[in-house]
């Protein structure tokens, strides 16, 4: 019987035009915060506010979850049209107050901020449009802009903060939405870069088509909008700024009218907002993405990995650029998905992703030295390690690490939850370097529909199809996998016939499918029912048991105690039938190796957070009957290696040979 396993979910809010309950939605997202320390600085930025015809009706909302007061001081700067000059309005920062330790603040930006400085309202200039860039001497506070006029609301959107470090990388930034149809002059893009240093900004435009259409890139090469000065800001009309230069008819009404816009700022630390109204009706106001773009001559350069028949074939780089010998891989690895007693998150965390890809620089000083140990050539990741300016390089130097350890990643690009543009900002992040072994994406996505971001089981299927199919436009040099639960489940789109369809008809672009199997002490027939439906190669995405041993009844919170000899002895036997039907030792046999499920213990699976719970599902293909979550770890939470650490070493060690 299959056992549903709890994973982060990430959960989508549909826009709504109902402006109180955009607020809502917002202002909720304040209080999901990163993890910081008291005593720091916030720098928050509202992109766009209005101070035109009710200037008293645009706000600033600030949240402080810190356990420290801080002094709130903001500038002002004006937000010119492309061709002129933004000025700031403040000679020096006007102080607001004090905002309180775990407290909110409602800022009126005409009577607490443009009267006080002196600038006559309604503000007129600009069309009335002003940037403001507030400093609040605490950690982790949040904010966010509303602006309306004359009972017009333009939207509510978070502020967005500027890292405290800054960096000499360029910046990168993407408008998923905009709208070009009746009256394209009024969507707008707003950039405030708050650097000490002007640069260059170039924009790339796309279609965003429906489903079933391929987008096109409607610049040849990118456009040159001007410069956006230090410490300034820039208001770019999409119509006359970038379509009609680019002699695209306006309106533009293909695809509904909507394309993305990919803004690159060779500044550090650019931030941009988005505003789409139409026939004076809006659409609302969202801050821009940012995305990072790999350098190619940053390191030696990508491995090379090909799939053959049933083989994994891989030329690793080398140090000097040059590449190594063909060989067929074996999979010895785990799934590492770092935390500790302090991991903050729950599976029902829209942030949970984002609290979980700071631990990876937490922890991997500690594991990849216990991996090495333990002779793990592979590591499975769950999300990538950051692409921002402030993960994405913690995140190389991460992957630095396994390389120079022999380690190689297979990492999930896609969150678990078919977000393509994390698929797109992870592939492109870190496709050239040399430890990356493929690429996957879903996490038993036959099972929850990417965490009911599918429709149906034939959504999730196309969806793993336009997900693999985009990462081969983007890299050339690594297979793409897809997370996949048990193969026949007596259900309708479960069977194995079903399997045998997405395999071989309906996802082309998966090269090799990660197994989730959970059987008992063996796969069973698992290994011939996949020969005889493809001629894919497959690999256990997740395999193994927990350390707790549960005493009956069998309940889903059950009593019991550790038993770690049990752990042991279960995943060497699993791992011993898997060494069987290796594809590297025999081109017939279908599978890779795999990873075990998992390195360490994660205490934040089973609320509450920061406790060892005995939880888990009933029943299960488990020595006990239940798999109880927060024992999976090879290493427990403190990362003392149980007694399958030492099975596996030997099982993992390349000499070593199962037993008849």
């Amino acid at each position: 019987m299959i056992v549903l396993r709890r994973k982060a979910i990430m959960k989508r809010n549909n826009t709504n035009c109902v402006f109180l309950f955009l607020l809502t939605v917002l202002m909720t997202q304040l209080m999901q915060l990163a993890s910081g320390q008291d005593g720091e600085e916030t720098v928050l930025v509202a992109n766009f506010v209005n101070g035109n015809d009710a200037v008293f009706d645009s706000r600033v909302y600030l949240f402080n979850s810190s356990q420290s007061a801080g002094e709130v001081t903001v500038r002002a700067f004006t937000l010119p049209l492309i061709g002129d000059t933004a000025q700031e309005l403040t000679a020096t920062p006007l102080s607001l107050g004090t905002l309180e330790s775990k407290s909110a603040l409602n800022i009126e930006v005409a009577e607490d901020i443009l009267v006080l400085l002196g600038i006559p309202t309604p503000y007129t200039g600009d069309g009335g449009n002003l940037t403001l860039e507030f400093t609040v001497g605490a950690a982790n506070v949040r904010g966010a802009a509303q602006v309306f006029s004359s009972g017009i609301a333009f939207g509510t959107y978070p502020l967005q903060e500027i890292p405290s470090a800054s960096s000499s990388s360029p910046t990168v930034l993407v408008a998923n939405f905009m709208n070009g149809n009746d009256a394209a002059f009024n969507s707008r893009v707003y950039l405030f870069n708050p650097s000490q240093s002007a640069g260059e900004v170039k924009v790339r435009v796309f279609t965003v088509p429906l489903i079933g259409d391929m987008p096109q890139e409607l610049t040849g090469t990118p456009m040159n909008l001007g410069t956006l000065g230090a410490r300034s800001a820039l208001n770019i009309k999409l119509a006359e700024d970038i379509l009609d230069p680019l002699g695209i008819t306006t309106p533009y009404t293909d695809d509904g009218g909507n394309l993305a816009l990919e803004f690159t700022i060779e500044a550090a630390n650019v931030r941009g907002a988005a505003q789409v109204f139409s026939s004076g009706i809006a659409f609302g106001t969202y801050p821009l993405q940012e995305t990072v773009v790999t350098e190619s001559s940053a390191g030696p350069g990508p491995s090379v990995v090909t799939v053959e028949g049933r083989q994994l074939i891989v030329r690793k780089r080398n140090p000097d650029g040059t590449l190594g010998a063909i060989s067929s891989y074996i999979i010895r690895g785990v799934l590492w998905s770092p935390s500790g007693r302090d991991t903050d998150t729950g599976p029902e965390d829209p942030n949970n992703p984002n609290v979980r890809r700071s631990e990876f620089g937490k922890w991997y000083q500690t594991d990849i030295p216990l991996m090495v140990g333990m002779n793990v050539n592979t590591v499975r990741l769950v999300i990538d390690p950051g692409t921002n300016s402030a993960l994405g390089p913690l995140g190389r130097t991460i992957l630095d690490e396994f390389y120079g350890n022999g380690i190689m990643v297979i990492m999930t690009v896609d969150d678990g939850v078919n977000d393509m543009n994390r698929v797109r900002s992870a592939v492109n992040f870190y496709k050239d370097h040399p430890a990356i072994l493929m690429w996957m994406v879903g996490s038993e996505w036959n099972i929850n529909r990417y965490f009911g971001v599918a429709s149906s089981i034939e959504d999730a299927v196309r969806r793993t199809e336009q997900a693999a199919a985009l990462i081969k436009q983007l890299d050339t040099n690594h297979p793409v996998a897809t997370s996949y639960g048990e193969i026949d489940i007596h259900a309708d789109g479960l069977r194995l016939n079903d399997t045998e369809s997405y395999v071989n008809s309906l996802a082309p672009s998966v090269d090799v499918w990660g197994l989730n199997i959970f059987r008992d002490k063996t796969f069973g027939t698992l290994f011939d029912q996949w020969e005889s439906i493809t001629t894919k190669p497959m690999f256990l995405g997740e395999f193994g048991t927990d350390a707790f041993r549960s005493r009956p009844p069998l309940v889903p919170c059950p009593q019991g105690a550790v038993d770690e000899a049990m752990q042991a002895d279960w995943d060497l036997s699993l791992w011993n039938e898997l060494l069987r039907n290796l594809s590297a030792s025999d081109p017939s046999k279908v599978a890779f190796g795999g990873t075990v499920l998992e390195w360490n213990d994660e205490w934040w699976k089973i609320p509450p957070a920061g406790t060892q719970e005995t939880c888990g599902f009933v029943p299960s293909g488990h020595p006990d009957g239940v798999s109880n979550e927060e024992f999976l770890g090879i290493v427990d939470i403190d990362r003392h290696p149980r007694e399958v650490y030492n099975a596996l070493r030997t099982g993992f060690d390349p000499a070593y040979q199962p037993p008849l």
